[in-house]
């Protein structure tokens, strides 16, 4: 990135914390099932604002119990139960071989490792799950921020240099068509409208990072 008058230091730390936002929470919407916590910061429109609105309609008056049931079958029967269809793994989604764990999974861990990231200890995912890719993009954008804050802009242009190297590399090159198949094939509206949000985010970057470099 670079930081510029146009652009000024204050202005670009807080993009980059708002983009990490972003990646975090759409890495817990991936990562699992809903559960009560995370149902109720949802509800908190003071954190996710605008957005709440967008994923929570047609939930009124419904009990949290509920909501977290359906949207756990939902989940379940998608993510988990789908086969190689969806298959949130890029190994599945991007290679001709369509299989679990393959190149990409390797390609993605060792991209991990230079750039200091590790998987959630007592993770069963793979490295290359959609979630954790997503959770490696936050963690650069945190990386980007922390550096902006110190001064250090030599380190903030190498966080985001390496956010551009991995969604070319990577992340680029399979979000839109899974996010795709995955809207297509869910029935209920939060997890359809998510897929939504994500891929036009993720667009966004794609076009924000061509600008930036």
């Amino acid at each position: 990135m670079q930081v510029t008058a146009a652009r000024p230091v204050d202005e670009a730390i807080t993009g980059a914390k708002s983009r990490q936002g972003f990646y975090e929470l759409a890495a817990r919407v991936f990562v699992r099932e809903l559960d009560l916590q995370f149902l109720k910061t949802l509800r908190d429109g003071n954190v996710f604002g605008a957005l709440s609105r967008r994923l929570l309609d047609g939930f009124e008056g419904r009990k949290d119990n509920e909501i977290i049931e359906e949207l756990a079958i939902e989940y379940s029967s998608c993510f988990l139960s789908s086969g190689a269809f969806l298959s949130p793994y890029e190994s599945v989604q991007a290679s001709t071989e369509g299989q679990l764990c393959g190149p990409a999974a390797t390609h993605v861990f060792r991209f991990y490792e230079e750039a200091g990231f590790t998987v959630r200890e007592g993770s069963t995912l793979f490295a290359d799950h959609f979630a954790v890719e997503l959770e490696f993009m936050g963690h650069l954008c945190a990386m980007e921020a922390s550096s902006l804050e110190k001064g250090d802009t030599e380190g903030a242009g190498h966080a985001t240099r390496l956010q551009a190297e991995f969604m070319s590399r990577h992340l680029g090159k399979w979000y839109r068509p899974f996010l795709e198949k995955a809207s297509e094939a869910m029935e209920h509206p939060f997890y359809r409208e998510f897929a939504s949000i994500t891929a036009e985010f993720l667009d966004s970057e794609q076009e924000y990072m061509r600008h930036e470099h």
